[in-house]
């Protein structure tokens, strides 16, 4: 993956933390920073689950993303969802 395909993807995923932070923040009593906490928690989680199934794929094949159908079903089913996000972080300010 090169810079500029992953400069892309964090953007997206950026918008995609501070869209669910809003959402939460929206929807709970809870305070910003116990939201962020459990964001982080969120993201760590699927942190995981990627690493992971990148090693997996590297170990097998010798490269973690060609061929990865993990990664290509997600990006594919996320491209929108996260381009959303990106319109609403915007338009609330963070982005």
């Amino acid at each position: 993956m090169g810079q500029e395909e992953y400069d892309g993807y964090k953007e997206y995923g950026d918008a995609l933390y501070y869209v669910s932070i809003a959402i939460r923040e929206s929807q709970s009593a809870k305070n910003l920073a116990q939201i962020g906490r459990s964001v982080d928690a969120d993201v760590q989680k699927i942190t995981d689950l990627y690493e992971r199934n990148y090693q997996r794929s590297y170990a097998s094949s010798g490269d973690a993303w060609t061929g990865n159908s993990l990664w290509e079903s997600d990006a594919e089913t996320c491209k929108p969802i996260a381009e959303i996000a990106q319109d609403a972080a915007k338009a609330i300010g963070v982005r």
